[in-house]
């Protein structure tokens, strides 16, 4: 008879102590998590890249901020500058796409390998000014503002009758050659895999294209329009660059009550019988500040400015914390959470923490940071009579 192994104790204690060691074991097993996060953040690159399994390319962002432009006179030089830097991309094979967005240019690279050798050639190729009649070309955009400028819309948001005079460039080129300056640009990356390799060199060689030669002195002058008759009001306040994720989410959180708030009481106008009403929201953000213009239309001026003021309620917090929740899960499923992100130049795993962010915020804080807008000097900025 043979004897066993281990005595009837010695069981009854393997008994006891087996199930805590396999779990212990299935605990301290190898990671299975994954090497890098999904967002990144590289500082001296200025890029924010994620990686996306799924997406059989490389979406490379190139994106220029665009200062708020309230007077006529800053549309245009801003508009030339924007039609110079279309032309310059047109003498490349392969334009990048330009989408011009509230805030910033976007210029998109598509490609089925990791674009790690394109940037710095297009920025070296952008730096150098486009052959252009910059005159000829600014004598097209005052015109075409001239008659934009005789509908109220175009009319307010262009600062009413501009009285700054006139304004000269002495080289238009050399304004250019400044605002695409490669320090200027932020940049952000989605595809099926990290880079390999930095997306540009810490130091880009200079451009060995010749220098462009100087340019006739330009004169930027608003064509002057006598305001058109309408009913319009035009409300606008500054937004400061947020720079933490709690002032970012405060900032989206207030966007989305106002629209919420300015449709509900649009709705209720329209029904009542007044469909010549109605508003429209642009908010720019943009670092160091955005700016936020509300225009309002038709006879429910009062009615609508009333609105914004009225107080914030739990309910309202709720549906526009919900709406925006919702909206921020698609946005940031493509890559333009990771624009935003690249423009504030924020932390790439911000929203891994946003709903904490916009938890926290409750109906006195938005309340305050509303009221904060409303007493800015630049809240009340313009408004057009009633037609007779």
């Amino acid at each position: 008879m043979t004897s066993s192994l281990l005595s009837r104790r010695q069981l009854s204690l393997l008994i006891l102590i087996l199930p805590g060691l396999i779990l212990w074991l299935s605990l301290a097993g190898p990671n299975t998590a994954p090497p890098f996060p999904p967002r990144q953040h590289d500082s001296i690159q200025r890029l924010y890249q994620q990686k996306v399994p799924d997406q059989d390319h490389y979406r490379l962002h190139l994106l220029l901020p665009l200062s708020p432009a309230a007077t006529a006179r800053q549309q245009l030089e801003q508009q030339l500058l924007i039609e110079a830097l279309q032309v310059r991309l047109q003498s490349l094979p392969q334009p990048p796409q330009v989408q011009r967005h509230p805030g910033h240019l976007r210029l998109e690279i598509r490609a089925p390998t990791a674009p790690d050798d394109v940037l710095s050639p297009l920025l070296q190729h952008l730096q150098q000014p486009p052959a252009l009649d910059w005159q000829a070309r600014l004598n097209h955009l005052q015109a075409r503002q001239y008659l934009q400028r005789q509908q109220p819309e175009g009319w307010l948001l262009g600062g009413g009758q501009d009285t700054g005079g006139s304004a000269t460039w002495p080289n238009p080129a050399e304004h250019y050659r400044h605002w695409v300056a490669p320090e200027r640009w932020q940049f952000s990356l989605s595809g099926p895999d990290r880079l390999a390799r930095p997306l540009m060199p810490t130091h880009p060689a200079a451009t060995t294209e010749s220098a462009p030669e100087p340019n006739p002195e330009l004169t930027f002058r608003v064509l002057p329009v006598t305001p058109p008759d309408g009913s319009a009001r035009l409300l606008r306040w500054p937004l400061t660059a947020p720079e933490t994720l709690e002032q970012l989410a405060l900032t989206l959180l207030a966007r989305e009550y106002l629209q919420q708030r300015l449709s509900a009481t649009l709705e209720a106008v329209h029904v009542q019988g007044d469909s010549a009403s109605g508003f429209s929201l642009s908010w720019i953000p943009v670092t160091p500040g955005g700016q936020a213009s509300l225009l309002l239309q038709g006879p429910a001026q009062d009615v609508l400015t009333a609105a914004i003021q009225t107080p914030v309620t739990s309910t309202d917090l709720h549906a526009a914390r919900t709406t925006l929740a919702s909206r921020l899960d698609d946005m940031q499923r493509g890559q333009a959470w990771l624009d935003l992100l690249a423009l504030y130049r924020l932390a790439a795993d911000s929203f891994d923490h946003l709903d904490r962010a916009l938890a926290d915020i409750d109906a006195t804080t938005l309340q305050r940071w509303l009221q904060a807008q409303r007493e800015s000097d630049y809240y009340h900025v313009l408004s057009l009579p009633a037609a007779p």
